[in-house]
């Protein structure tokens, strides 16, 4: 008797595999990986749809590909931008790192069973996922086009050690496996609980699940912390090439001087009819022969940083569409599983105020905004890297 009991008490707590019903699957525990493979499915038709992944022709890209190729190199500016980048990518792993960590976490105290099963759904996700994110990048399109790929690839280390690390690479496996570990640890937080038939166990259930509430909003702000920096990074890698061509404004604001102060005499596209005193020792006419060249590359200057900016917002707003897609599923499924249990606790005064000590109110929408804001935030920080690059 005694034995029974005390195993009875043991199946009781909530650090056993927390009350798992041996269920599987079920709506609520595959609809984050379901949304989140229909987002990232929708993404890929929606971006052929509108021809961004056709082949870019030749003749297109013709002034960028001059201007890419024909920059002059700005050791400071490209070394500021290289710094940039290299610490947004050391963040970037860190938090990746992390979040690999924090799922794990997740899983202590779950079914094995239920453990096993959720690997397999995450590692059919990441097949299916990451096969067509392979096929797609590397061959039909890479989804920062070419002109994106050679501005990733331009700057790339001497070194021999470092010459073999390649941050596009490291980017974007992160940009594949993070949302496979955040969805991991959604669909862990998930596991369904059978109904009890005694007040106390079920009262232990519901604490169970704000402690996975807690968990899910914990996972959300590392992850978004995750893509926040990887957008960042994006920014910095294709911004490093960028760092010492000048802009068409200062081009243009340079012509205009050049034709103030060119001499008398003096022939030339921006030197003509123009009554100013000498500029002196040559180096002013030097520099200011060159601005013809500069300004021919201005358009294709100016292409490649509309490219930039717009592969920033675009890849800000995806990773804020994949973060909804595992987070607001997982939440919905959380609050049903709260909101039915205090119905079974009856009329009791006792019971009713011992759920109203656990504040289940902590899941209303209106309490969320923290979370809004951290799913929104890849978008929030692509319109910020694209206001700094516009300075």
């Amino acid at each position: 008797m005694l034995n029974a009991q005390a195993h009875t008490e043991r199946r009781d707590l909530p650090t056993m595999p927390e009350f798992y019903d041996g269920t599987f699957p079920r709506l609520r525990v595959l609809a984050p990986a379901g949304w989140l493979l229909f987002v990232w499915l929708c993404m890929l038709l929606m971006l052929g749809a509108v021809g961004y992944l056709d082949a870019e022709l030749d003749a297109c890209l013709s002034d960028a590909w001059v201007a890419l190729r024909e920059s002059d190199i700005d050791f400071a500016a490209g070394s500021a931008a290289r710094a940039f980048s290299g610490v947004t990518l050391v963040i970037t792993l860190t938090l990746a790192v992390a979040s690999v960590i924090w799922a794990a976490s997740a899983f202590y105290g779950k079914a094995p069973e239920y453990r096993c099963r959720t690997i397999l759904v995450v590692s059919i996700f990441l097949v299916v996922a990451g096969s067509l994110a392979l096929w797609v990048n590397f061959g039909v399109m890479p989804f920062s086009t070419r002109l994106g790929q050679a501005l990733l690839q331009r700057e790339q280390s001497v070194r021999p050690f470092f010459e073999y690390i390649s941050p596009p690479a490291l980017m974007f496996a992160a940009a594949c496996i993070v949302p496979g570990v955040l969805l991991a640890g959604a669909t862990i937080l998930l596991q369904p609980m059978g109904r009890p038939q005694a007040h106390g166990p079920l009262l232990l259930q519901l604490s169970v699940l704000f402690q996975r509430l807690r968990e899910l909003d914990h996972m959300l702000y590392l992850g978004a912390l995750t893509l926040v920096f990887g957008t960042l990074q994006l920014s910095a890698g294709l911004s490093i090439p960028l760092a010492g061509m000048p802009k068409t404004a200062d081009i243009k604001l340079a012509a205009e001087l050049c034709k103030t102060m060119a001499p008398a005499g003096a022939s030339g596209t921006f030197f003509a009819g123009s009554s100013a005193a000498p500029a002196g020792d040559g180096a002013f006419e030097a520099r200011c022969r060159k601005l013809p060249a500069a300004l021919a590359r201005a358009d294709g200057v100016e292409s490649l940083r509309q490219l930039v900016r717009g592969l920033t917002l675009c890849f800000g707003l995806a990773f804020s569409a994949m973060l909804a897609a595992i987070y607001v599923p997982a939440l919905i499924g959380l609050r049903l599983m709260l909101e039915e249990r205090p119905l079974w606790l009856g009329p009791s005064a006792a019971t009713q105020s011992q759920v109203e000590k656990l504040d289940i109110g902590e899941v209303d929408p209106v309490r969320r905004i923290a979370a809004i804001v951290a799913t929104l935030s890849p978008l929030l920080a692509g319109l910020v890297a694209n206001a700094f690059s516009s300075v």
